[in-house]
């Protein structure tokens, strides 16, 4: 299985198991399985482009950072942060409020994730995730 197929699947699986956390409340590990997903959404638009990965969260950072200007979308960027955000205060540090949780996934759901997918296409220059 080449890398991009391999981080495309786990890409579905921790958006898969995120869903079914955040159903049962579980927002500590809920917030790294989005992070998961999304980063793994990331490494696959990287190596759809050139065929290398990122790897740890400031070539991420960069990357998006990157695209964001490419693509003139500054959502991307902004909404890249907040999954960071979410990432650092759910998981690690559990101080994030519900109400917090719920707001940011929401972005990450509407505005992230299909960014993402939309790029990823773009990137594998098909119409479609």
């Amino acid at each position: 299985m080449s890398e991009l197929n391999r981080r495309k699947e786990n890409f579905e699986k921790y958006y898969e198991n995120y869903k079914k956390l955040k159903e049962k409340e579980e927002y500590g590990k809920a917030g790294e399985m989005i992070w998961g997903a999304v980063s793994n959404l990331i490494e696959a638009i990287s190596w759809a482009r050139s065929e290398e990965g990122l790897g740890d969260y400031s070539s991420k950072q960069e990357f998006i950072k990157q695209l964001s200007g490419e693509m003139n979308d500054e959502d991307l960027f902004d909404t890249f942060e907040d999954a960071n955000d979410l990432h650092v205060r759910s998981f690690y540090e559990r101080r994030m409020s519900k109400k917090r949780f719920l707001e940011l996934t929401d972005r990450i759901e509407r505005i992230l994730i299909p960014k993402l997918k939309h790029y990823y296409n773009i990137m594998k220059g098909r119409g479609e995730y």
